[in-house]
């Protein structure tokens, strides 16, 4: 004995059953062991059929030594259970110790499979581990930080000296990613690294709660890269290095971010996206931003596990490198070539709840877009008071105050006070221009009170006067209480509605306009090249449309307009102005009858009146009753013009005054004598001889391309006839 060369045999066998190994320092006891234990020559040998570690079961096991004098135990095994078990039983393993104390908590649903390979020795040699934990569809969470993955599947590796997983199989809120887990650094001060990796998109990234208020401006989804770095021990107790790091970056292609640029961007873009978050104290964060060329944010978040919300942070843009600030609330500095402000809020705490953790804001902008309007070269300032935000407007083209309190009601409204505003069509606006442009309409129900006044408004240099405008909500909507726009050439006053119904939105608006000359009203209104001079004007326009109040737009209104204009003169009509009510084609009309009408023409036909009611009905306008009333003749506009299909359908009628160009028109069709016998004429029978000498045409085609023909015969009483004629 003990046999070394072979000359003899010492074996021994016998069963065990519900026994205890207690099989290596630190690890945990294989219990209800039941297998055989072998004792051969120097060697010693347990074959394991079944027993449990932990809550886990055993699957086969052995533990062997060599040589008993030699006292190294190898254990090799494989088990299946819980992984809760299995990652109770791995973190408080020699192997988990050494990892560090600040492993995060983690819950495993689902059973795990662990292979295990032990060599220990049993004096002060080291240990060798060789293992690898099988996950299979398991759900993991780590509450600490408010993460969830489900149906992870792979295997991690592990040894003595650290773990490593490669291409772990999972899902992050319902989106497939992919993860690698390391260990990086010098034994005892090591960090767990884990990397994922996957085309996510806000809800994935953030959380549900948060995600509520990103996915309102953000959308889409793009390759993201996450690396979590958590230090795996406590190397100091007055160490404040934070318990763990999260680096994430993206180019963001795929994702349409709709924000005033130049935050904005389109999902074919590329825009670098690096976003750092490390722990400053518990439930405290400190968050730092890079984002594309110029913008930069130092934040610190407060409840981030559960409810996170500013405490304090700086966003620069183009202005810098952003420091965390001492006093909290957020600071705001930014020099902004343009800034658009495109869209309306689609949530209520979009309108004050951006306003509601503010401190500061100081800006420069350059060019600030309204929608289709801009102003140049705004200074913005705003401070924060005790109950809202006040903002200071200064500029050449803007000026004025704007009050933002936290909570608006009627007696607190959005207040807007503004010395000047003066607005110029904004070119190459992306947030108008862009598909991918935020078209959103908001719930009329969400919108605040607001009183807006502006003491000079111009557009386009054109001077329309003061504005004033109050609305308040009311049940089911927004009431657009007060609309004042006076001047010189004009008086506006208007109200209306807005509301949220069953299957969509509704509007309202009544709306009277006093003009001393309308032509001069339209050209401050951007329609130059009106073709009517002078003309002092009363318009009532009673009007409703499915929609929002900002969708107002011609081919969607359903109600009328009265129209009634005093002597003026109709000169020629700009084709995109007159083109609704025929206006340009009587222009037309008038040169293409073959009586002599140019004193009417040259150098406007003057008229006394102009008058009429136009119905709006599905996209269609009708009149039955536009007359106009000028010194040589009496023109009058039946029919329909189309807003969709943009065409007419529409009979002109022109009846000369026997007092003007009629003689004329006599003289060069039958000669002097018969000029003198229709002024005889006139004398005698005026109305009859004015009826019979009518020109009738036929008004049809589409708006580029009408076509006027001549009536040889009386037309139907009411052509085209829609609901103004049925009066």
């Amino acid at each position: 004995f003990p046999f070394d060369r072979g000359e003899g045999l010492f074996e021994t066998r016998f069963q065990i059953e519900g026994t205890t190994l207690d099989y290596a320092p630190g690890w945990p006891r294989l219990e209800a062991v039941r297998g055989t234990v072998r004792f051969r020559n120097r060697g010693l040998q347990v074959d394991i059929d079944a027993g449990r570690l932990l809550d886990a079961e055993v699957e086969e096991a052995t533990a062997r030594i060599e040589d008993l004098d030699k006292a190294v135990v190898r254990v090799k095994g494989s088990v299946k259970g819980p992984g809760a078990s299995l990652w109770r039983a791995f973190k408080v393993s020699p192997v988990g110790q050494d990892l560090g104390e600040d492993l995060p908590e983690l819950r495993i649903g689902g059973a795990n499979t662990l292979d295990l390979d032990l060599t220990i020795p049993l004096d002060p040699r080291p240990n060798q581990v060789r293992g690898q934990v099988g996950f299979l569809d398991n759900d993991v969470t780590l509450p600490d930080w408010n993460l969830e993955l489900d149906r992870v599947r792979g295997e991690v590796n592990f040894t003595e000296e650290g773990l490593e997983a490669r291409e772990l199989q999972t899902r992050l809120r319902g989106e497939p990613v992919r993860l690698d887990l390391d260990l990086v650094g010098p034994k005892g001060r090591r960090d767990l690294r884990a990397r994922l990796r996957g085309r996510l998109g806000p809800g994935a990234l953030v959380g549900e709660t948060a995600a509520k208020t990103l996915e309102r401006s953000v959308s889409g989804k793009s390759l993201w890269d996450a690396v979590l770095t958590v230090p795996t021990h406590r190397r100091d107790r007055r160490d404040d290095s934070p318990p763990f790091t999260l680096d994430l970056g993206s180019d963001l292609r795929g994702m349409t971010v709709r924000l005033p640029a130049p935050l904005s961007k389109t999902a074919g873009e590329s825009r670098p996206l690096k976003i750092t978050l490390h722990p400053r104290a518990r439930d405290t964060l400190d968050l730092t931003l890079d984002y594309g060329e110029g913008v930069r944010a130092a934040l610190e978040l407060a409840d981030f596990a559960r409810d996170p919300r500013l405490a304090r942070g700086e966003l620069r843009i183009n202005a810098g490198a952003a420091r965390l600030p001492a006093a909290p609330g957020l600071t705001v500095v930014a020099e902004l070539p343009r800034w658009e402000m495109a869209g309306f809020p689609a949530d209520p705490e979009d309108i004050a709840g951006p306003w509601r953790g503010l401190r500061r804001i100081e800006a420069r902008i350059g060019e600030l877009v309204l929608g289709h309007q801009a102003v140049a070269d705004v200074t913005l300032n705003a401070v924060r008071h005790e109950e809202g935000v006040q903002i200071e407007l200064d500029g050449e083209a803007l000026a004025g105050r704007l009050t933002v309190p936290d909570e608006p009601s009627t007696e607190r409204p959005i207040n807007a006070a503004l010395q000047r505003l003066h607005l110029r069509r904004a070119v190459g606006s992306s947030s108008t221009d862009s598909p991918d442009a935020d078209t959103r309409i908001p719930d009329p129900r969400w919108l605040p009170p607001m009183v807006l006044t502006a003491n000079d408004l111009r557009s386009d240099g054109a001077e329309l006067g003061r504005l004033r405008l109050v609305a308040m909500p009311h049940p089911g909507g927004i009431r657009l209480n007060e609309f004042k726009l006076e001047s010189e050439r004009q008086r506006i006053v208007a109200s209306g509605d807005w509301r949220q119904v069953s299957g969509g939105q509704t509007s309202r608006l009544q709306a009277t306009l006093h003009s001393p000359a309308l032509g001069e009203t339209l050209a401050a209104f951007g329609y130059a090249g009106t073709g009517i001079a002078r003309g002092e004007t009363e318009a009532e326009l009673a009007v409703e449309w499915a929609g929002a109040l900002p969708e107002f737009a011609l081919e969607r209104l359903e109600g009328t307009l009265k129209l009634r204009v005093g002597p003026g003169q109709l000169l020629d009509v700009d084709p995109g102005m007159g083109r609704m009510v025929g206006l340009f084609n009587v222009q037309n009309l008038l040169r293409r009858l073959t009586l002599d009408f140019s004193d009417l023409l040259q150098p406007g036909m003057s008229f006394d009146r102009m008058a009429g009611e136009f119905a709006f009905k599905r996209g269609q306008v009708y009149t039955d009753d536009l007359t106009i009333e000028a010194p040589a003749a009496r023109i009058e506009i039946r029919g329909r013009t189309s807003l969709k299909e943009r065409d007419y359908d529409q009979r002109i009628t022109v009846i000369p005054r026997l007092g003007g160009a009629l003689p004329v028109a006599g003289a060069l069709a039958g000669g002097p004598a018969v000029g003198a016998a229709v002024l005889l004429a006139e004398r005698l029978l005026q109305k009859s001889i004015e009826q019979a000498t009518q020109y009738r045409y036929a008004l049809t085609g589409s708006w580029d391309q009408p076509v006027m023909q001549l009536l040889e015969e009386s037309p139907p009483a009411n052509p085209g006839k829609g609901p103004a004629g049925n009066k």
